[in-house]
């Protein structure tokens, strides 16, 4: 159901459903206010409290405070108030015995003193905190957010805002307090002032705040560009998001500034501060940009007295940035009077990133001889473009010549050092390039720089499939960590360690790092989010579950990182596509609906805190569920919030290219178009869909597949591979970790066209030994097990069975080593069921589907054993493999099947007997209403058909089964209106069912899984278990020990299928069919025969 339509505040819905695991019983004290006064009193009159007691009181106090400080509802701060006002209001005897549970309260005292400044709540923080400050028996000090709040009093007063402007002003005017703490006292006020505005009259009254008392403190030009400033980053991007309307939020800013009697070059200088803090959203800079701009030409006034040359810079950097390569030179150019050094940065990294080596070259040389120029940041630039390309040499001539001009090499300088031999698979090489930087002595070394330096080696171990040679090197690098006392490895080369054993299977290796990672202090939410998203490849989506809430517990501000909800949103999706039950696929859409509500968040939306990643899921969760129009409402809204990236157009791509339609076809033309005209860099996955539809295009059109061969030409020539072995290649060079990264899509795209074309097969054997001489041993699983599948594709359309059976055998071989070594290192307790990932699932039943179809019937009995041990097959596989095997199967072979049967099949056919109990119940609350209607003879002999099918004999037997019904009608009306969308797609009334009783009972209704047993190979199956049992009852109670929902539905199914050998033999009657039909066209004769 939309949020949009429920009655009750959606965030309330939200956190509803979002307060799960050890959130869930805070959640339900908000919930149920019954509850709540329960525990309030049972807390009240409690004379004692055991140490169990007080750690869950402690525990959900703490839970408590994450969710206010994530939802920020009233419920949850009066139940935080009210806990704190009984624990620390207990008497007499009770004090004691409270002393330790008030203790235990206090730690988590900081906590709630922010919540409280947040909610601007004063008036309790002076009735509830300050008296305890004041107590000696406790002997509380006072923190940095008390003396924030006694100095502020922010609090309501009928209904407005106020604060304590005389505290604040004689703070900021002290002279013995040090300029950096009233800068983060402005900070805090500002940030906690914008982020909880109740309006955007109270958001402007904090930015006129942070102005004001600036000037206080004599920052009166409004110059933050510096790094003194850094403390301001994240106020002045709050400061820079406008409300609504981006010119309104100027002329607002402007009318604040001529308020307080600022000089106009301070404005400027504010808005130059707003485009530095608001780098990483390039758009926003172009607009302050372009304001600028049109400013200094509305007032007649020389681009220099309302531009500086950062303005310039900023602006450059932002069209670099999206990719308007030919716009950065134009705009450079445009503006000769704010030319600076400072933008030589910008037009080097243009050269670089648009491989214009001749311009690269020319600039470089240029700044010598200008003062100091070149400066290390430009060296930095050139180097790391002559790395991207393997010139070795040249990055270590200029590492020479920048040592001898005696300039401190960076950290950047020292990146390209390491890439320019990572280039080439050289570890020792860029190992020994760590050693110099460690041997080095120049300042003081940049923060996180050697976990940085390590990352890009343990970027080419990740790219080896050998993942036993990883954590060799993980953990040496440990030990040197411990030898040298400094820090190699942080959370971002975990997350990196994590990723590659995701991609190996390496969930005991997962496990282990988790451990380090903890060991190292390193469970932050980089860690976390790793971990939920290989939780989430892994199929262990409950763990994953369990992950997101440590990782909304360490969010800055709980319960509102985006990050996590995608993460969660991702695992969700994916639970929902693995489960086969229906309950539990609702449960997982509901979750789903609800985060996805956070798209619409504003307080978030306001802050930035959503990020494009989290809108990328939101539309693959709408598209999974079929919703184009709310999926394109949301790209649209990505867009609005100049968030648009290759990733929200990708699920577009691929939705439609399925479709296979002339209609679809044109919107992945009219998407790609747009992504062209957007400037947005198009990868190699999105290729793979675009030449799928050119495929179809070219096909339909009888074009000889002409644009379909320039696109993949342009595509392969782009990542350095060449189509065909005559074929010669004009360099760019292209890095091994480009070619790794793309490969997979690439060996796609040319099976599709092979495949299409009928093409040579010789083209994907060249491409795949043109890979392996470029990566050499770095190549992973996921490469192995594509490329076979493919080949297999390919010589299985060229009709060539033996190199097909070759590469189907050669892959099935790899997968089961892959599938045993998991089974085998599987690091949880032994009575829990070994999950293998879909990852590696769906490609061995892929292979066996091709296996099962081009070779004989003598292998169906090894992939049935191989499934017994390995992994679950696909329904439609089992029924196959049953369909070959049942008739001459002996007693092993007889219960493997069961055993099959039982665990992955027969609950999809006791989903259809329920559908079909449901309806004969229905059926007959039906008939019995029309028999008291009309008459028993009219209505039993119109529906004597289904009244045979369903068991309906006479009005005496419905009155007997209803008797206990106070008003039969009233009950039918009930489950008319809650069952009848399990049984039909659309929402009928009682009148709507009796006027299409053919349509809706007619029997043999069919669920669209295909996890089920076949009614043939039900009927095989009790032939066969007749046979082996005889007459001897041991035999038969053994197996219904043995497989209890198999055997009870196959009896069940015995006399069922009887009922429907009558029910046809009447239709026939009636009805008789043409030709062999299927199941659609055999409905719609018993329909009409009905």
């Amino acid at each position: 159901r939309p949020i949009s339509t429920l009655a009750t505040d959606p965030r309330k819905v939200l956190r509803k459903n979002t307060l799960q695991g050890d959130y869930y019983q805070v959640g339900t004290l908000l919930e149920d206010p019954s509850l709540k006064d329960e525990y309030l009193n049972a807390l009240e009159v409690a004379e004692t409290f055991s140490d169990v007691e007080i750690d869950l009181i402690s525990a959900n106090y703490s839970n408590l405070l994450e969710v206010m400080a994530g939802f920020r509802e009233k419920e949850a701060l009066d139940l935080l108030v009210d806990i704190w006002t009984i624990v620390f209001n207990k008497k007499g005897r009770k004090i004691k015995s409270a002393r330790k549970l008030q203790q235990s309260l206090l730690q988590k005292r900081q906590q709630l003193v922010d919540i409280l400044m947040d909610a601007r709540r004063y008036d309790i923080y002076e009735t509830l905190i300050q008296p305890l400050l004041e107590d000696s028996s406790f002997s509380e000090k006072r923190t940095q957010s008390d003396d924030f709040m006694i100095i502020c009093q922010l609090k309501y007063q009928d209904g407005k805002l106020s604060l304590n402007k005389h505290g604040i002003l004689r703070y900021l005017r002290d002279e013995y307090i040090p300029m950096h703490k009233k800068r983060q006292f402005l900070e805090r006020l500002t940030r906690s002032g914008i982020i909880y505005a109740s309006n955007d009259e109270e958001r402007y009254l904090f930015i006129k705040y942070f102005m004001e008392f600036s000037k206080v403190m004599g920052d009166i030009d409004m110059n933050f560009v510096d790094s003194q400033f850094k403390v301001y980053e994240k106020v002045l991007r709050l400061m820079a998001i406008p409300p609504e309307g981006f010119e309104q939020h100027i002329t607002e800013l402007y009318h604040q500034f001529v308020k307080l009697d600022f000089e106009p070059e301070a404005f400027n200088n504010l808005l130059t501060s707003l485009m530095s803090a608001t780098a990483s959203a390039p758009n926003y800079v172009l607009k302050y940009w372009q304001y600028k701009v049109k400013h200094s030409r509305q007032m007649g006034l020389a681009p220099s007295r309302v531009l500086n040359y950062k303005d310039l810079k900023y602006a450059m950097q932002s069209l670099l940035s999206m990719n308007y390569h030919k716009e950065v030179e134009e705009l450079y150019w445009n503006f000769p009077t704010l030319h600076d050094d400072d933008q030589i940065e910008v037009l080097l990294e243009l050269c670089a990133v648009s491989k214009d080596w001749e311009g690269l070259q020319k600039r470089f040389e240029e700044m010598y001889g200008r003062g100091n120029l070149p400066l290390t940041v430009h060296y930095a630039i050139v180097m790391n473009a002559l790395a991207t390309v393997g010139a070795k040499q040249e990055v270590d001539n200029l590492f020479q010549q920048l040592i001898e001009r005696k300039l401190e090499a960076s950290t950047s300088v020292f990146i390209s050092l390491i890439n320019s031999r990572l280039y080439y698979n050289d570890i020792d090489g860029a190992k020994k390039c760590i050693d110099l930087y460690l041997s080095m002595s120049f300042g003081e070394k940049e923060k996180d720089a050697l976990p940085k330096l390590y990352s890009l080696i343990f970027d080419v171990y990740i790219r080896s499939s050998s993942l036993q040679e990883v954590m060799d090197f993980f953990e040496s690098t440990l030990k040197r960590q411990a030898e040298l006392g400094v820090q190699l490895i942080n959370s971002k080369v975990i997350v990196q360690v994590i990723d590659m054993a995701s991609s190996n299977y390496g969930l005991r290796e997962i496990e282990r790092l988790k451990s380090i990672a903890e060991y190292l202090n390193l469970g932050n939410n980089e860690v976390y989010l790793g971990l939920i998203r290989t939780y989430t490849r892994m199929d262990q989506f409950e763990r994953a579950d369990e992950i997101s809430y440590e990782a909304h517990r360490h969010s800055e501000i709980p319960f509102n990182d985006s990050k996590v909800y995608a993460a969660q949103l991702r695992n969700f999706r994916f639970w929902q596509r693995s489960s086969t039950h229906s309950e539990k696929r609702e449960y997982y859409r509901s979750r789903m609906t609800f985060i996805s509500f956070l798209a619409d968040d504003v307080r978030l939306e306001k802050s930035l805190a959503l990020n494009a990643g989290f809108f990328t899921e939101v539309i693959k969760y709408l598209l999974s569920e079929d919703n184009v129009k709310e999926a394109y409402a949301m790209l649209r809204k990505v867009e609005k919030l100049e968030l648009l990236r290759e990733t929200h157009y990708v699920p577009f791509l691929k939705y439609f290219s399925r479709t296979r339609n002339s209609k679809s076809r044109n919107e992945v033309m009219k998407l790609y178009q747009e992504m062209i005209e957007k400037n947005i860099t198009v990868s190699s996955l999105a290729y793979v869909f675009l030449l799928r539809v050119s495929l179809e295009t070219d096909h339909g059109h009888g074009l000889g597949f002409k644009n379909s061969l320039s696109l993949l030409e342009t595509v392969f020539k782009l990542h350095g591979i060449a189509l065909t072995r005559g074929e010669k290649l004009e360099q760019p060079q292209v890095s091994a970790l480009m070619l790794y990264q793309n490969y997979v899509n690439l060996c796609r795209m040319l099976s599709d066209y092979i495949i299409t074309t009928k093409g040579d097969s010789d083209m994907l054997m060249h491409f795949m030994e043109q890979v392996r001489s470029k990566l050499g041993e770095v190549i992973g699983i996921d490469f192995t097990i594509t490329s076979s599948i493919e080949m297999a594709k390919v010589y299985e359309s060229e009709g060539n069975k033996v190199k097909s059976q070759g590469f189907i055998d050669f892959g099935m071989v790899d997968l089961r080593h892959f599938i045993s070594r998991f089974h085998a290192n599987y690091p949880f307790k032994k009575s829990e069921e070994v999950v293998v990932p879909r990852a590696l699932s769906k490609p061995l039943r892929t292979l066996i589907t091709m296996k099962m179809r081009t070779d004989s019937r003598d292998v169906y009995i090894d992939i049935l054993n191989e499934s017994h041990d390995l992994v679950t097959l696909s329904g439609i596989q089992y029924n196959q493999l049953m369909k070959g095997i049942l008739p001459t199967s002996n007693i092993n072979i007889l219960n493997k099947i069961l055993f099959a049967c039982e665990h992955h099949l027969v609950s999809g056919n006791w989903v259809e007997i329920q559908i079909m109990n449901k309806l004969q119940y229905l059926y007959k609350l039906i008939i019995y209403h029309l028999i008291r209607l009309h008459g028993e003879n009219k209505v039993m002999s119109r529906y004597s058909i289904l009244n045979n099918y369903y068991n309906v004999k006479s009005l005496s037997q419905l009155d007997s089964e209803f008797a206990e019904l106070e008003d039969p009608y009233e009950t039918l009306k009930y489950e008319v209106e809650t069952h009848i969308r399990s049984i039909t797609t659309r929402n009928y009334s009682v009148e709507d069912v009796i006027r299409h009783i053919p349509k809706i009972f007619a029997p043999e209704r069919h669920i669209r899984t295909r996890n089920k047993i076949s009614h043939t190979n039900s009927s095989q199956l009790w032939w066969n278990i007749s046979k082996h049992c005889k007459d001897d009852i041991l035999k038969a109670y053994d197996l219904m020990q043995e497989y209890p929902n198999l055997m009870e539905y196959l009896m069940y199914n015995n006399s069922a299928r009887y009922r429907m050998i009558c029910f046809r033999d009447e239709i026939n009657k009636i009805r008789p069919p043409r030709s062999r039909e299927g199941y659609n066209d055999r409905r719609f004769r018993t329909i009409s025969a009905l």
